[in-house]
């Protein structure tokens, strides 16, 4: 469900609301991977790894057979030229995922004389995305400027137990909400210098992100530059030298 109303020149309103889905991989549902390892206090031979969420094993732990995820989606945000020469657009949106299938972490397998610990992939996760997309463009004739955000934050909603216990750790639970920049920003200059040669500038900012390994440290923004010089050698052929 999508609409649009527009106040002539001065700014147009856009919403939209739509659900989908996700089915399982032929690998969440199948993937078996089992190693053999000695176990310290027995010397025994066990089994860990991964097995398949039907297998009867895992169903004594709480596995069941994957299901789809299924997502809803929400939108809201207006464009705007209030300026001459200048689009503006600003969009805000919020996806809400539900059963999202992620593996387990290692469980212990209890009274099991082959298993010591397994995983598998598991329905087990609710989660929620929202952020703010913001674009400006910017025509100044033989040169045009553009400005790019995002702002993003995804938490989880629920994570529901299997068999009794939570199949996630806590440093999986941590990665998915703070792994990945919560802005992320891309500047772009491009100019034509006359009508056969061209040159672009772009730095793509990425915000700081934090490591869920040891002692969950900070990751320090970064950027990369992009540099690029566009020629046009006939209507057939153009050559790029990028940096």
């Amino acid at each position: 469900l999508a609409g649009r109303y527009s106040l002539g020149n001065l700014a147009t309103f856009r919403g939209g609301f739509s659900t989908g889905f996700r089915a399982p991989t032929p690998g969440q549902s199948n993937y078996t991977g089992v190693v053999t390892s000695f176990d310290g206090p027995t010397g025994l031979q066990v089994q860990e790894g991964t097995l398949r969420p039907t297998d009867p094993l895992s169903r004594s732990m709480g596995g069941a057979k994957l299901v789809p995820e299924d997502a809803t989606n929400t939108s809201f945000g207006f464009t705007t030229s209030f300026l001459p020469n200048l689009n503006l657009t600003v969009d805000m949106y919020s996806i809400d995922v539900e059963s999202k299938i992620i593996k387990s972490r290692s469980l212990s397998v209890e009274d099991n004389p082959v298993f010591s610990k397994l995983a598998f992939y598991t329905n087990a996760l609710d989660t929620k995305t929202s952020g703010i997309d913001i674009v400006a463009v910017y025509d100044l004739g033989k040169t045009d400027i553009g400005l790019a955000i995002n702002t993003n934050n995804t938490e989880i909603v629920e994570s529901r137990k299997v068999g009794g216990e939570d199949p996630l750790s806590s440093d999986t639970k941590f990665n998915i909400e703070n792994n990945l920049p919560k802005i992320r920003l891309i500047a772009t200059v491009n100019h034509k210098i006359n009508q056969n040669l061209s040159v672009m500038a772009r730095v793509n900012y990425y915000g700081e992100t934090s490591d869920e390994r040891g002692d969950r440290e900070d990751v320090d923004p970064t950027q990369l530059v992009d540099l690029e010089l566009n020629y046009n050698v006939s209507n057939n052929l153009n050559i790029v030298f990028g940096s």
